[in-house]
């Protein structure tokens, strides 16, 4: 029998009795023990992958746990990014969280290649996407504007 971790009881019990997994864990975090977060990967990707194999369900585990330990290496201003995506996207895996998180990051940086001169259509893209994150308003500006000038070389 597999011994549940605390926190995994008490999110599960929620869960069941919410019937969803989402606001239980994903306030948590990342579980910074590691048999904690190795227990939750393994029941992810076990649920998620089961049905193919056991080579399935460890590659799922190798990815999770890679990607899990990524996303704390993440410099103190892109913590608002990997916040967002974590709230939003954790059910799916931390590989899909570390995804959101790098096409954040990089929408970001585009945006700010835009300058001031479009600050009113960022900020109407940002109006209409919501909390949807930077990657979705460079797709809007992009919509409006055409793709962010790039640098010269």
């Amino acid at each position: 029998m597999i011994r549940i971790q605390a926190r995994s009881r008490r999110a599960l019990c929620a869960a069941l009795l919410s019937g969803t997994f989402g606001p239980a864990f994903a306030a948590a975090g990342i579980p910074t023990d590691k048999a904690e977060l190795t227990q939750e990967v393994t029941l992810r990707c076990i649920y998620d992958m089961g049905e193919f194999g056991e080579d399935a369900v460890q590659a799922c585990m190798r990815a999770d746990l890679a990607a899990a330990e990524a996303l704390t290496n993440y410099p103190p201003q892109a913590q608002g990014i990997v916040d967002r995506c974590f709230q939003a996207m954790w059910m799916r895996g931390y590989g899909t969280v570390q995804m959101c998180v790098e096409e954040d990051v990089k929408a970001t940086s585009a945006l700010a290649a835009y300058g001031t001169e479009h600050a009113a259509t960022i900020r109407a893209c940002r109006d209409k996407v919501g909390k949807q994150g930077p990657a979705k308003v460079q797709r809007c500006v992009e919509t409006a504007l055409g793709p962010a000038p790039t640098a010269p070389k």
